[in-house]
């Protein structure tokens, strides 16, 4: 899975995306935990399962 792609979910699901110049972006909701991801490709299935987590909840 591609960075461009959990992006665009996270910020579908109402999540900020912040960088300060560096490899990591961080996704911030209101009252919800603070999601760190690597710009890396492709993106590890640790950081897949949980953006899909954050987002359905479960």
């Amino acid at each position: 899975m591609r960075f461009e792609t959990l992006k665009i979910l996270l910020e579908s699901e109402g999540y900020e995306c912040f960088n300060k110049g560096g490899s990591h972006y961080q996704f911030r909701k209101e009252e919800c935990d603070l999601i760190t991801i690597p710009f890396k490709r492709p993106i590890k299935a640790i950081y897949v399962k949980m953006v899909l987590k954050a987002t359905t909840g479960e």
